[in-house]
């Protein structure tokens, strides 16, 4: 069927062109004991989703990983090596896909050999459809906004919440995309069938009508994970239904459902997870194709090997991952709170085959093994905590478990240009003796004694300030001077930073908080005593994170930023944004500048919580962005491009400088030439425009004279008035 693609669409396509974006910095080496981390900074995993999808059209199976936890999608290329090294984190690969909701999975809904996605909107289902692109990836198009289905009195929703997932399968092997779910109310499954084939489509439409209200014959209690099977239909309310042998109990919204042929007949069994337990169950069918029929159960599935007991709240799903071209089983927790997330990824190989799977357990933290991921929510810190002179990085997270917080160290085991970091501790300073949830530190020397001190933010919107004892030149040993530092109470999700935003010589406090306003409480102190005894400004710069919500979280990061002036100020919230607000030297008491909602294009899911410091020397900061998934980001902002430079230059070469650094003369070159009528600016970190003429070298080159600037890291940026290019060199002595 023909569809045509909304112009507000591809309006959409066009602008985002024009954004300027970091990529994330996976050069960065991490370390978990002796071994080294593929993916550490991906960003950790809370409720994985997995689908196979091939990412970039080479023939491989890619993985493609969506995370209920902020709707974060990550995209795993498949670089066709053996298991447990056949992925590389590639997160080009995300832009291509839309925003989404809740649960996402990839069946090929249309038979034409690219994965479509089925993923839930608001009161149904919205479905994207699959092209290769002209670089060869993955890209989608919305084709239904909302599945209906037929009934007797007209055209309905085909209602799935977003705390379901449903199977889409083709139930009756007519080659089309069908689905299965729980009913609204929960208890009975309902199947509805696609007649996109019965109607001449083809598989190339969604035409629904309900086929069954009470699919297998069971139904699911709230009292057990086991099934009651052979039950009457049709169709009873399940609110209080007595079966004879006992009441089947008040019902619930809550379960999962994945749905394949595991006994070579081409009928269909179901994994289920229930939101009331942490084990799957194992559905098996001895009906038809037309007439489904539940003989048989393990509710604690697979029984016969290690059962997947997933705190809470189960979801199964099937992909090849390990170039066997055999389905196996991955397990994960589908609620988004309190789970046991370093163990959220349960990976079942498949030692039997595509139609009589045998699911053995190999590790509970697929791929998240592989990354720094703290658990429940990650605030990132950087902070020389063994004073050695690298910057290592803090993890402190929300909490571990249903339990409380606290902070990991990764310690920077590489050099003053080339950092490596390596996970040493899990509770730093001993933090996790408080009980408390959410911690926050900053770090600054507000004693005089020439050694920063620790000010912790938490959940109770309160502070705590332990002073640094350590002997000259030692590793920071801080011990509680303050459980309640100068009375201050932000009301909640306290999250402060040290900063002499005034410019006066003295550490500030800028403190976020859960409202998602900022305080400020400007020092009034010495450099040997701060003074946080008066609030400045609850409503700091008129900064609001996220004005809808009562629990915004916001989390401020009071920096320089490559192509700005003067201070800058990043702030995180409960929705992932990294928004950026300038105006803000000299006009403290004033409306900071909201510049924009998505920094960078920077989606680093729920929760969103940054820091910024240059790591490695060259002048401009790295990021560190955190998230409630547990991990971290690390994004370089020395590392300027746009995305708007393909049109300009991207099919005639890369925009390079060399020499790089320079002392002298300054190169910028692009194999294929230039285009005519573009201009050139140069700025240096903070933003300042900086004279230095470029002139035509030759076709494919412009030179400049150097000689006169200070040391220190600059960019170049071209453009003709509809995109640009950027390119980042340094100035040496």
């Amino acid at each position: 069927m023909k569809k045509i693609i909304p112009v507000a669409a591809l309006l959409l396509a066009v602008t985002t062109l024009s954004q300027a974006q970091y990529g994330p910095d996976r050069d960065i080496p991490g370390m978990l004991g002796a071994t080294t981390l593929r993916y550490p900074w991906a960003g950790g995993l809370n409720n994985p989703q997995f689908s196979n999808a091939d990412l970039d059209h080479d023939g491989l199976q890619d993985l493609v990983v969506f995370d209920r936890t902020g709707n974060k999608l990550l995209t795993f290329r498949n670089n066709g090596g053996a298991y447990p090294n056949n992925y590389d984190y590639a997160p080009q690969y995300e832009a291509n896909f839309p925003s989404m909701d809740a649960w996402c999975l990839l069946p090929d809904f249309n038979c034409d050999g690219v994965p479509d996605i089925f993923t839930h909107t608001t009161l149904g289902i919205q479905v994207y459809k699959g092209y290769y692109n002209g670089s060869n990836q993955l890209s989608f198009n919305l084709y239904s906004p909302l599945i209906r289905y037929q009934s007797t009195s007209g055209w309905l929703n085909l209602l799935v919440t977003n705390v379901d997932v449903p199977a889409f399968v083709d139930m009756n092997n007519d080659g089309d995309i069908d689905v299965l779910t729980f009913d609204p109310n929960g208890g009975y499954m309902w199947y509805f069938e696609n007649t996109s084939q019965e109607n001449g489509w083809g598989c190339d439409s969604l035409e629904y009508y309900h086929a069954e209200k009470c699919w297998g014959d069971l139904f699911e209690p709230s009292t057990t994970n086991a099934k009651l099977l052979d039950q009457p239909c049709p169709f009873v309310s399940p609110v209080l239904e007595n079966t004879g042998s006992g009441t089947r109990g008040t019902r619930h919204t809550g379960s999962t459902t994945l749905c394949f042929d595991n006994t070579g007949d081409g009928i269909k069994e179901a994994l289920v997870g229930d939101i009331s337990f942490d084990e799957l169950c194992y559905l098996r069918n001895n009906g038809t194709l037309t007439d489904s029929h539940i003989f048989a159960q393990d509710s604690v599935f697979p029984s016969y090997n290690v059962p997947a007991e997933v705190p809470t709240f189960p979801a199964a799903f099937r992909a090849d991952v390990d170039n066997d071209g055999v389905m196996d089983l991955l397990v994960a927790p589908n609620a988004d709170a309190g789970g046991n997330y370093s163990a959220c990824s349960w990976l079942y190989k498949n030692t039997g085959s595509n139609s009589v799977g045998t699911f053995q357990f190999q590790t509970d933290s697929f791929l998240v093994n592989q990354m720094f991921d703290v658990g429940e929510g990650c605030t990132p810190v950087w902070f020389d905590y063994d004073n050695d002179g690298l910057v290592d990085l803090l993890l402190a997270n929300f909490r571990y478990y249903d339990t409380c917080s606290f902070i990991a160290t990764l310690k920077n085991v590489g050099t003053s240009t080339a950092p490596a970091f390596k996970l040493t501790k899990r509770n730093y300073a001993g933090l996790a003796v408080l009980n408390k949830q959410n911690l926050h530190p900053t770090f600054g020397d507000l004693d005089g004694d020439g050694d920063p001190d620790m000010v912790v933010g938490n959940e109770d919107g309160m502070l705590l300030y332990y002073q640094n004892n350590a002997a000259a030149g030692a590793p920071a040993q801080f011990a509680l001077a303050q459980s309640n530092y100068f009375g201050i109470d932000v009301g909640g999700r306290s999250a402060p930073q040290l900063v002499d935003v005034n410019g006066d010589g003295l550490l500030d406090l800028v403190i976020g908080k859960a409202s998602g306003k900022i305080s400020y409480y400007q020092n009034g102190g010495t450099a040997a005593s701060a003074d946080f005894s008066t609030l400045t400004n609850s409503f700091f710069g008129n900064v609001n994170a996220n004005p809808t919500s009562l629990d915004a979280s916001s989390v401020p990061c009071v920096t320089h930023l490559p192509g700005h002036a003067g201070w800058v100020m990043l702030v995180g919230n409960n929705l992932g944004d990294v928004q950026l607000y300038d105006n803000i030297e000299g006009n403290l008491s004033g409306s900071f500048n909201l510049v924009t909602n998505n920094y960078s294009g920077i989606r680093a899911g729920k929760r969103s919580a940054m820091d910024a410091r240059d790591i490695n020397g060259d002048g401009v900061v790295e990021l560190a962005i955190g998230n409630y998934r547990g991990g971290v980001t690390i994004y370089d902002t020395s590392s300027y491009t746009s995305v708007a430079a393909q049109a300009m230059i991207g099919q005639r070469g890369e925009l390079k400088a060399y020499p790089n650094p320079t002392n002298n003369r300054i190169y910028l070159r692009c194999e294929n030439g230039f285009d005519n009528g573009f201009t050139v600016t140069t700025y240096d970190v903070l933003g300042h425009v900086i004279t230095i003429g470029f002139t035509r070298n030759d076709a494919n080159t412009l030179v400049a004279d150097a000689t006169m600037l200070p040391s220190g890291v600059y960019f170049t940026r071209l453009t003709n008035g509809v995109s640009s290019a950027s390119c980042r060199w340094m100035k040496s002595e």
